[in-house]
């Protein structure tokens, strides 16, 4: 029987995985029980970034729980990160509104995950569930970023977030590679907002890659800011200084009728010039680097296997 006092909108929610064989039966549970009882009709998609323990066997397990509606496996190929394995899921998802979980930890209350979804219905197309005790690093990470911006938007560290089909549709139209999830939604020309919460928890997010978190933080404030932009103006310049010095310095000697004297100081400042140089082609190549890759890779990642879960398989008859 339909509960008529149900949402009736279609509501994906894809949950990225990696190495959370621990607590993901009890996250896709609580997950699972509050759209429950909150939509008619939606669905949960797991991505299982090549975790290395036996978190996709702990999915399957759901196999035998009828309570649940439609669960989807999306394993990859091989470890890919967060930003293609979440593209991964919300490609296959037909929600109308489609919830981003980028971890597994539930720090919050979970009338949270419907607070986002009465705000998005308020007219915004991202909401975004923002932790105000977030770790100083992520706090560093988006004040640099939003300083240096060149989106219209601010963007915070959040735990989860929603997003309206309309703006996952213009996303696709704007660009086949997403570098940065968060940053393109910012820079849509779509309402965006947050809702602020406290954690109730003092655990931390396991399984991050610091590889791929600097390596994405260093695109995204390449890609998305003008920081790039003026570290290259800022060595330029400090280089120029350098070298005027030095010249001043040469000419100085010369008129004073001294050969010698003053080498060392000549080999320092060489040095210096010589590695905010290269400190400057570093930039450009980094700049060549990400626009080749954007260019001309075809495949935005690479999927395993798709699986479907028969939760109802018991029920049929």
């Amino acid at each position: 029987m339909i509960n008529n006092n149900l949402e009736s909108n279609f509501i994906s929610a894809v949950v990225y995985v990696r190495n959370n064989e621990v607590n993901i039966i009890d996250f896709i549970e609580k997950i699972n029980e509050y759209l429950k009882g909150l939509f008619s009709k939606y669905e949960i998609i797991c991505v299982d970034d090549a975790s290395e323990d036996n978190s996709i066997l702990q999915i399957k397990k759901l196999e035998l729980n009828k309570s649940f509606n439609m669960v989807t496996i999306v394993e990859m190929s091989y470890f890919q990160g967060l930003e293609a394995s979440m593209s991964a899921g919300v490609d296959i998802a037909i929600g109308d509104f489609i919830y981003e979980f980028d971890n597994c930890l539930i720090d919050y209350d979970l009338s949270l995950i419907g607070d986002v979804y009465n705000k998005s219905l308020s007219g915004f197309d991202v909401v975004s569930a923002v932790c105000d005790n977030g770790s100083w690093t992520s706090k560093l990470f988006y004040k640099i970023f939003n300083c240096s911006k060149k989106i219209q938007n601010n963007i915070s560290s959040d735990r989860f977030r929603i997003v309206s089909r309309r703006c996952i549709n213009r996303i696709r139209m704007m660009s086949t590679q997403i570098a940065f999830r968060k940053a393109m939604y910012a820079n849509s020309g779509l309402q965006i907002s947050e809702v602020s919460y406290k954690s109730n928890s003092n655990k931390k997010i396991k399984n991050k890659s610091v590889d791929y978190n600097t390596n994405l933080a260093i695109d995204s404030l390449i890609l998305f800011t003008d920081i790039g932009y003026k570290a290259a103006v800022a060595l330029s310049f400090i280089m120029m200084l350098f070298i005027s010095f030095e010249i001043v310095y040469l000419l100085l000697d010369y008129f004073n009728g001294v050969t010698i004297e003053g080498y060392t100081t000549i080999m320092v400042v060489m040095s210096i010039c010589f590695f905010v140089l290269f400190a400057l082609l570093a930039v450009i190549i980094k700049y060549l680097s990400i626009i080749l890759n954007i260019s001309f890779t075809k495949n935005k990642y690479m999927i395993k296997n798709i699986n479907k879960l028969n939760c109802n398989k018991g029920e049929q008859k």
